[in-house]
């Protein structure tokens, strides 16, 4: 998957979502539950990947 380049965007395949936060960052979201910080471990240019899942938190509300 192709990171957003432009501001407000975001870009998906295969159960995986990038979200553009501001230059250079980005958070990307697996509904499939796979770690996209072992994807990321593989990559051999310079990058930095940080899990922030701990500050997320989502709500269904349904009724």
């Amino acid at each position: 998957m192709s990171l957003p380049a432009k501001l407000k965007t975001s870009a998906a395949k295969a159960g995986r979502t990038a979200l553009w936060l501001g230059p250079d960052e980005w958070l990307v979201i697996d509904e499939a539950g796979k770690d996209p910080l072992a994807d990321c471990a593989k990559v051999t240019a310079l990058h930095s990947a940080v899990g922030i899942s701990h500050r997320n938190v989502a709500f269904s509300v349904t009724g």
